[in-house]
């Protein structure tokens, strides 16, 4: 999620959850701030060979980040 319902940045993070009916009772997982330690909003997210790549925006310049998923985020790393 890049904002809030209202449309605030700042309150951009990424959720983790087994089904999408998980979010309406409130069980998942926050997983941004655990992983991915920048300060910026997590904006696009794609995978390439098996990795997922992160872009942030609302930091100095961009940044990226790569990251391994099987059942749990493994091997992140800054990039840029």
């Amino acid at each position: 999620m890049s904002t809030d319902l209202q449309g605030n940045a700042e309150a951009g993070t990424i959720i983790f959850c087994e089904r999408l009916e998980d979010l309406a009772s409130g069980n998942y997982e926050e997983v941004y701030d655990e992983h991915f330690i920048g300060g910026g909003t997590p904006y696009y997210m794609g995978v390439i060979d098996g990795a997922y790549y992160l872009t942030e925006h609302r930091v100095p310049g961009v940044s990226l980040w790569s990251f391994l998923y099987n059942e749990h985020i493994t091997d992140v790393k800054h990039i840029y």
